[in-house]
């Protein structure tokens, strides 16, 4: 079994996905509205830049979204750092 994953884990590599993929994924998963981050980006427009990759997610944004993705389903476990480069 040990072979086999080092095997795949050489040859067929798991790509870390950009911060903002991440989002927008969830965002879909969970059907929530781009307004629900209001609160954790401060205002809409910056909602909207983030989420066109403009500007990039705050350590404490990122902390942020991670506890709110976490209350809806425990089963994420997610962390700040699924939400940053």
């Amino acid at each position: 079994m040990l072979l086999v994953e080092e095997y795949e884990r050489k040859h067929y590599p798991i790509a870390r996905t950009n911060p903002t993929a991440t989002l927008e994924s969830l965002l879909d998963e969970f059907d929530i509205d781009r307004e629900c981050l209001v609160d954790i980006f401060g205002d809409r427009d910056r909602v909207e830049s983030v989420i066109a990759g403009k500007h990039a997610i705050a350590p404490s944004q990122a902390e942020s979204l991670a506890e709110f993705f976490n209350r809806l389903s425990a089963k994420l476990a997610l962390s700040a750092s699924d939400f940053l480069l």
